[in-house]
């Protein structure tokens, strides 16, 4: 166990936003046992210079209580260097941590992309054993106010302070929505395939934004949306580019589009209506599958795969009847623009045989046949790929309790991703047909086959965290 007498260590990240740097840029919050460091981003930019102090200062204390940005992630010094150092040292149980990311004031704490994607990170690897307390600057401010702001080597008064929460329930409840299309085999029909996609996408984003400015501004400077962080520097060659898009999109338009709505039509307005289409063509189809089809449009992927695992936890049929599932999301793009980084023909898949060998060989078989033939990018569901795709989906709800998945994605990244951008004009109609139909064809295979799917791979624990 760590020496609790052993010095604390504060530490903060700043952040390129100047709101970000006014509350916590240049603070050092010292206590009466030991030191604190603050990071700036000049020094965080020197990388291996600070690596020696940090290593040390991190030796001597047991305790971390680490304030950190919204988009601490940005930085690759933080994520390959630090990070890994720190996790290392608090798997070993020889240092405790505390998380506390702070949200800008002017942020919806459960509206905002930056937490959501580091709150999924946090589920995602080790950090999920550990606390983590979202605070807003101005609690931080009142919580460590100037007076106990000190430079390093200096003692500083002892601090003090407690956490608490109230427990309500949300003011926009939502539900699941469950379909059961019957089996044609009654030894069979007793058992399900499992169809999912997600029916949420990430609400109203703040003040209004020009529709055609996002995208001009993405295509040039912040190509995977969201995804990418908002760049530090836009070189001048940049901005007259970004400026004459914009000029070109306003002409067409009429001027601006402001909007401040993120429809996801893509994200997954896709994935859901495909598996309409699918209960639609199976219902009317001239025979059943042998096995019953478990359609499921699970709500608050967004907000933390939270539909999912409720579902999951209390599914509406056994859970042990239930012999694989198959999750869409983000089904209708891929196209020129995307630049796919696998192609203009390719799918990613994750999970294919994660747990069951076998129903990655029956996907391979359907799109071994002529009309499909697309280029599976496997390269999202390596062991340790720094995206972790294999986590941050539906289908990882079902696959925790050893049900065997598929996770199929037309495009991972493009400039729409979570902006108020990604519209129905920009969808790939005939891709996303040709998707849909091999899904379909997919789900008739595993459907129709004689015994469940094998599962021959590792399970995980479905009550421990996610591993990529």
């Amino acid at each position: 166990m760590p020496d609790s007498t052993a010095p604390s260590f504060f530490v903060s990240y700043s952040h390129h936003d100047a709101d970000w740097r006014a509350a916590l840029f240049d603070r050092c919050i010292a206590t009466t046992s030991g030191d604190c460091l603050v990071w700036s981003d000049a020094q965080l930019r020197a990388g291996d210079a600070w690596c020696p102090q940090i290593e040390a200062q991190l030796a001597a204390c047991s305790v971390a209580v680490l304030l950190v940005s919204p988009n601490f992630l940005a930085s690759s010094f933080i994520r390959e260097r630090e990070l890994p150092l720190i996790l290392a040292r608090a798997a070993a149980g020889t240092l405790r941590i505390v998380w506390i990311p702070i949200a800008l004031d002017r942020d919806t704490l459960p509206g905002s992309p930056l937490f959501r994607r580091n709150l999924l990170f946090y589920r995602d690897t080790a950090l999920v054993t550990m606390p983590v307390a979202i605070a807003t600057q101005s609690a931080i401010a009142s919580f460590f106010p100037p007076s106990v702001v000190r430079r390093i080597g200096v003692e500083g008064p002892a601090v003090s302070g407690h956490f608490g929460y109230v427990e309500s329930p949300t003011n926009a409840p939502v539900r699941n929505v469950v379909a059961v299309l019957p089996g044609s085999d009654p030894k069979l029909r007793g058992q399900y395939v499992a169809i999912g996609a997600h029916a949420d996408h990430v609400g109203i984003i703040g003040d209004p934004v020009d529709h055609d400015s996002i995208r001009a501004f993405n295509a040039v400077a912040r190509p995977r949306g969201a995804d990418d962080p908002p760049p530090r520097q836009v070189t001048d060659s940049q901005w007259i580019l970004i400026r004459a898009l914009i000029d070109s999109l306003h002409r067409a338009h009429g001027g601006p589009r402001l909007d401040s709505i993120a429809n996801g039509a893509d994200d997954d307005g896709s994935g859901t209506v495909l598996a309409l289409e699918i209960a639609e063509a199976f219902a009317k189809g001239k025979r059943r599958p042998a096995r019953s089809l478990l359609f499921v449009w699970h709500a608050a992927e967004e907000q933390g795969l939270y539909g999912a695992q409720y579902f999951s936890d209390h599914p509406t049929v056994s859970r042990d009847s239930i012999v694989a599932q198959i999750n869409m999301d983000q089904m209708g793009r891929g196209g020129a623009e995307d630049a796919p980084p696998d192609g203009l023909n390719s799918m990613v898949v994750l999970g294919a045989r994660r747990l069951s060998s076998e129903l990655g060989r029956i996907a391979d078989s359907v799109n071994g046949q002529p009309r499909y033939q697309f280029h599976m990018d496997r390269s999202f569901d390596q062991p340790g790929d720094p995206s972790h795709g294999w986590c941050r989906s539906d289908h990882y709800m079902y696959a925790r309790y050893g049900i065997p998945v598929l996770f199929f994605v037309s495009a991972v990244w493009y400039i729409d991703y979570h902006m108020v951008s990604d519209e129905p004009q920009y969808i790939n109609y005939p891709r996303l047909a040709k998707v849909g139909n091999y899904i379909h064809d997919v789900t008739a295979q595993v459907a129709n086959l004689p015994h469940r799917p094998v599962v021959d791979g590792a399970r995980p624990d479905p009550r421990g965290a996610c591993i990529q």
